[in-house]
């Protein structure tokens, strides 16, 4: 039995990735999952229970090690047929995928993206985030994105990591050089750089914590197909979580002229995928064909994530 606390829609995205990740590797060892939620908010609980049943056999669950993001740029070679067919057939009943492929739709995104990048720069708000979620040094890290893996230069790198010590020289560097090199390098060429976007639709506009769940596993689903079909992949969530927090009402940013434009690159967004679509959509991101990550984010050893209760 598994214990597992979080509290937000991301973090519910990527509990429903794991659920489903320990259903595949479960099932290949002759076991099924019973969950159990318990509590809620802050003190939510996610009781996991291991119960025998037949082996199964899924090849999705041999992708689970392969699986990585890939945030450099991927050939524009499009998607044959049956790649698509393939990913689509992976998720649960009901969930549906839009794409967008052609060079003008690329041409688009990126443009949205990179103002999306712009806002998520400028907002003070952010700052700890990409303080504390870069590894400026190595190329593997296991609980850090390392540096060598973001679509930037080295110059760019160098003078991002100097930058991020502080507030003020993040400001400062806004003020001399301004905010479109990151934006270009790591929002911009690589929406352009890619064979598809995709939008990942759930099947009914349900917002509850089982429905998150629900979506993780979706996600989790497609995304090791497309490592099963040999593509790279990159989530790109910014829009989707900037997105939520409007249509929520929820304050994120001090800064009313961020909050503005954000508002008015949601409505461009949502024209692009349709209204219809947006509303229901769970997960966006890119992929394509290119190598596998020379640098990437590691999994954290068994032993670090297991803990033992105390006894009184």
């Amino acid at each position: 039995m598994g214990v597992f606390c979080l509290d937000h829609y991301t973090g519910h995205l990527a509990l429903g990735g794991l659920l489903e990740t320990i259903d595949l590797v479960a099932g290949t060892l002759g076991h099924g999952i019973h969950t159990h939620l318990q509590g809620s908010g802050d003190s939510l609980v996610l009781e996991v229970e291991l119960t025998p049943q037949q082996r199964l056999t899924d090849d999705l669950a041999e992708q689970i090690e392969a699986r990585t993001t890939q945030r450099r740029l991927l050939s524009t070679r499009p998607l044959a047929l049956p790649d698509r067919r393939a990913l689509e057939a992976a998720l649960p009943e009901g969930y549906r995928v839009v794409w967008r492929e052609s060079s003008e739709d690329r041409r688009r995104l990126a443009g949205y993206l990179s103002g999306i990048g712009r806002a998520r720069l400028l907002m003070p708000e952010t700052y700890p985030v990409h303080r504390d979620t870069v590894d400026w040094q190595a190329r593997f890290s296991e609980d850090k994105i390392p540096v060598h893996a973001i679509n930037a230069d080295p110059l760019t790198r160098r003078i991002m990591a100097w930058a991020m010590r502080s507030p003020r020289r993040v400001a400062s560097l806004n003020r001399m050089l301004g905010h479109w090199l990151p934006r270009f390098e790591m929002d911009y060429l690589p929406a352009r750089a890619c064979a598809a976007h995709f939008l990942l639709v759930a099947p009914e506009p349900v917002d509850t914590l089982h429905a998150r769940l629900a979506h993780g596993r979706a996600m989790q689903r497609f995304w090791l197909a497309a490592t099963r079909q040999g593509l790279q992949f990159q989530p790109e969530m910014a829009a989707c979580v900037f997105g939520r927090y409007l249509r929520t009402g929820l304050s994120f940013t001090c800064k009313r002229d961020i909050e503005n434009s954000l508002r008015t690159l949601d409505q461009a967004v949502s024209a692009y995928w349709g209204e219809g679509a947006w509303q229901q959509g769970v997960f966006m991101g890119r992929l394509g064909w290119g190598c596998a990550p020379e640098a990437r984010s590691l999994r954290k050893p068994l032993a670090s994530l297991i803990a033992v209760p105390q006894t009184r």
